[in-house]
C-alpha cells in the first residue's frame, strides 16, 4: 500500500500571534477532510509527522528529519501540508524539495491552501504563484522572527516567566503559567547546597554528599514528579560540579528575575551568543526568594564557586569533551582540574560515597597516546586515501548544489521581472486599473530586490567553495603526506575518532571511525 505523509507544524510565532487557524488540531482537520474528499488518497496508508514548537526557517526539526529519512528510503508516495509555510518558510529550501527532489523521487506534494498539487504539473514547472508565496514566506519569516523576539522580550519585561521549566527549587504557578512559586521540597535541596558552601564545603564535597545520600538531581526530581517527561541518562543520574555550580551561580534564587542572557546569532538559527553579565536584564523582587541576597553574594565571593575551567553551555571545554567514556558505567567522563592544577577527565561516579568508578586520565597522556597512534596509522593504512577521495567528492557535490541554488534563484528573478513587465502591459492596455498595477509593482519590486540579494550571497558562496580546498577544514589533511600529528583539533577528532574508552587499569581504547571504512 502506498504511504501518504501528512506533515503538521506549529512554531512559537504561531503562539505569539495566537492564530487558531494554524493550530495542530486545525491543520490535522483540514488535511483529514482533504484526504476524505479525494478517492485516490483515501486508499493510501496515512502516516502523521508533527513538529510542535519548531521554526520553519530551517529543516532541522525532528519530525521533518524523520520524513526526509523516509523519503531517502523510498517509503513515501505523497506528502500533504496545510500550506507551503507549514513545510518550510525558506524560499530556496522549499524550491529545492518541491521542484527537484520530490519530482525526482516520484513523490506527489500537496499544499492545500495554496491550491498546489504536483500531479497537475507533471513534466513542467509549478505555477508561478507558488514561487511567489514561497518567497514571501521567506521574507515573512525574517520579519516575523524579529517580531517574535520583540514580543517575547516584551513579555519578559512585564515580568512574565516563559521558560519551559521553572528553575530547580521553583515550579510554575497554578494561577498562571507565566509565574513561578517556591517548590518547598526542591527548594530545601537548594538551601542545603548554599548552606554547605557557606559552611566551607568545596564543590566536590557537596557533590559527593548529595550523591552519597541519594538526593535527586534536578532532572531526576522533575521525572519523579512527572513535571517534564523522562530524561535519558546512562545509569543513575548523578550530581556533578557543573550542576552544583549552576545552582550556586543562579541569581534567580534571590527573588530576582534574570533574563536576556543570550542573543540569537541569526534568523532561524539555534546558536546563541552569551552576552556580558552587565547586559543581562533584572527585575528585583519578582518572585519569592529561596535564599537572601547576602547569602548569594557571600557564595559568589568564595574562591572556587565558579571554577576557572567552568565552561558555559554551547562551548567545548576541551577537544576531548564528549568523547571520553568510562568503561565501568558507560558515562561520558567530565573535564576538570586536579589539586596540583593538571587537567584531566574523571568519571562522574567517582563522586559517589563508595567511589565505584575511580577512572581518570590526564589530558597530557591523551595527547601523547593519540598523536602516537595517529602517526602509526598514517604510515600503515593506505586505504585512508579513500577517505580523502570521498571528501573531495563531497566537496564537489556541495559546489554543484550551490550552483544549482544559484540557477534556481536567477531563474526566479527572470520570471519575477517578466511578471512585472506583464503587469505594466496589462495596465497600459487598460486590463487593470492604476491602483492594482501600483500594488503589483510594489510587491514585485520588493521580491526582485530580495532575490537579487540572495543571488549575490549565493554567488559568494559558490566563489568561496570553488576556491576552498576540500581538506582545508578537515582533520583528514593530517593523514596524507605526514609522518606525525603536530596538533590535535576538533576537526581532526570529528573526522577520525569515534570515542575514547577508559578502563579501570588505566588503559584506554581508541575507537577510530576509519577502522570500519578501511576493513
Amino acid at each position: 500500500m502506498a504511504n501518504l505523509i501528512m506533515y503538521l507544524r506549529l512554531s512559537i510565532e504561531d503562539d505569539v500571534n495566537a492564530d487558531e487557524s494554524n493550530s495542530i488540531t486545525n491543520q490535522r482537520r483540514i488535511i483529514r477532510e482533504y484526504i476524505g474528499a479525494h478517492e485516490d488518497l483515501r486508499t493510501m496508508h496515512v502516516i502523521e509527522k508533527c513538529d510542535d514548537g519548531y521554526s520553519g526557517t530551517n529543516m532541522d526539526r525532528p519530525a521533518m528529519q524523520e520524513l526526509l529519512d523516509l523519503v531517502k528510503e523510498k517509503k513515501v508516495d505523497c506528502i500533504i501540508v496545510k500550506d507551503m509555510s507549514r513545510f518550510a518558510r525558506n524560499y530556496l529550501e522549499t524550491g529545492k524539495y518541491v521542484e527537484q527532489i520530490f519530482p525526482f523521487m516520484g513523490i506527489r506534494f500537496i499544499a492545500i491552501n495554496d491550491n498546489y498539487d504536483s500531479n497537475e504539473y507533471i513534466g513542467g514547472i509549478a505555477d508561478i504563484d507558488v514561487q511567489f508565496k514561497s518567497l514571501l514566506y521567506d521574507f515573512y519569516s525574517k520579519d516575523l522572527s524579529d517580531k517574535i523576539i520583540t514580543a517575547l522580550d516584551a513579555r519578559k519585561d512585564n515580568g512574565m516567566f516563559i521558560g519551559v521549566c521553572a528553575p530547580f527549587g521553583y515550579r510554575k504557578s497554578e494561577e498562571s503559567i507565566y509565574k513561578i512559586e517556591v517548590d518547598e521540597e526542591a527548594a530545601a535541596i537548594v538551601r542545603r547546597i548554599f548552606a554547605m558552601r557557606i559552611g566551607g564545603a568545596k564543590i566536590a564535597e557537596i557533590v559527593r554528599t548529595l550523591n552519597g545520600k541519594g538526593i535527586d538531581t534536578p532532572a531526576k526530581y522533575l521525572e519523579r514528579k512527572g513535571l517534564y517527561g523522562t530524561f535519558y541518562t546512562k545509569g543513575e543520574p548523578l550530581w556533578t560540579d557543573y550542576k552544583v555550580s549552576s545552582i550556586l551561580n543562579n541569581e534567580m534564587y534571590t527573588g530576582t528575575f534574570v533574563y536576556g542572557k543570550y542573543r540569537v546569532k541569526a534568523v532561524g538559527s539555534k546558536q546563541k551568543q552569551l552576552l556580558p553579565v552587565s547586559e543581562w536584564k533584572r527585575i528585583p523582587n519578582h518572585h519569592e526568594a529561596i535564599i537572601t541576597m547576602e547569602e548569594y553574594e557571600q557564595v559568589q565571593s568564595m574562591k572556587g564557586t565558579v571554577p576557572s575551567w567552568f565552561t558555559p553551555i554551547g562551548r567545548r571545554a576541551s577537544v576531548y569533551t564528549g568523547r571520553v567514556v568510562c568503561d565501568c558505567c558507560g558515562r561520558n567522563m567530565i573535564y576538570k582540574k586536579d589539586r596540583v592544577g593538571k587537567m584531566l577527565f574523571q568519571c562522574n561516579v567517582n563522586y559517589r560515597k563508595k567511589n565505584n568508578c575511580a577512572h581518570r586520565i590526564l589530558v597530557t597522556d591523551l595527547d601523547t597516546i593519540i598523536k602516537g597512534e595517529l602517526s602509526r596509522h598514517i604510515s600503515g593504512l593506505a586505504k585512508l586515501k579513500l577517505l580523502l577521495d570521498k571528501e573531495i567528492e563531497q566537496h564537489n557535490e556541495r559546489i554543484r548544489g550551490a550552483k544549482q541554488h544559484l540557477n534556481m534563484a536567477e531563474d526566479t528573478l527572470r520570471r519575477l521581472e517578466l511578471e512585472l513587465r506583464t503587469a505594466y502591459e496589462s495596465y497600459a492596455k487598460g486590463i487593470t486599473d492604476k491602483e492594482t498595477y501600483l500594488m503589483q509593482k510594489e510587491s514585485y519590486e520588493v521580491m526582485i530586490s530580495g532575490i537579487k540579494e540572495k543571488i549575490e550571497a549565493q554567488k559568494e558562496a559558490v566563489f568561496v567553495l570553488e576556491n576552498q580546498k576540500p581538506s582545508d577544514n578537515s582533520g583528514l589533511k593530517f593523514l596524507e603526506g605526514n609522518s606525525e600529528v603536530i596538533e590535535i583539533t576538533d576537526e581532526l577528532l570529528d573526522a577520525l575518532l569515534e570515542k575514547i574508552v577508559v578502563y579501570a587499569d588505566k588503559t584506554i581504547e581508541l575507537r577510530w571511525k576509519f577502522s570500519n571504512r578501511s576493513n
